[in-house]
């Protein structure tokens, strides 16, 4: 099953979204406490959000819910116009693999920055008795 899920605090901009993607789904919520469980999302994107976090530690707190609801294996990506290079350090402390950031882009007009990351994948350990999962 595809479902589209956008996170935001503005409820007429999540709305208008919504209409234009008309997703199965409708969640409006706070990017540092997302209601879902461990690794319940096969990719999870942002875009010119996180900045909109006034805190830093508030912005920290939102890019580590968004590690805990990424699958393992998969990829994470965020563009934003600020503090990304925050978002790459806190990436790193949440363990995940081939962080990049990239940038700047002009496409619309503001400098944007793209970060990606993997969450690492389990590892299987085999031995004579089958798969462990390490």
């Amino acid at each position: 099953m595809t479902r589209l899920l956008i996170i935001g605090d503005n409820p007429e901009l999540v709305a208008n979204l919504y209409a234009f993607f008309e997703p199965l789904g409708y969640v409006l919520d706070d990017a540092r406490e997302l209601p879902f469980p461990d690794e319940s999302f096969d990719v999870v994107l942002s875009s010119w959000a996180i900045h909109n976090i006034a805190v830093s530690t508030g912005r920290a707190k939102a890019i580590r819910e968004m590690v805990r609801v990424v699958k393992p294996g998969v990829w994470l990506g965020i563009l934003d116009i600020e503090d990304t290079a925050q978002y790459v350090r806190e990436l790193g402390r949440c363990g995940l693999d081939a962080i990049r950031r990239a940038g700047p882009s002009f496409l619309f007009l503001i400098p944007t920055y793209q970060v990606t990351a993997m969450k690492k994948p389990a590892v299987a350990i085999w031995w004579s008795g089958g798969a462990r999962k390490k």
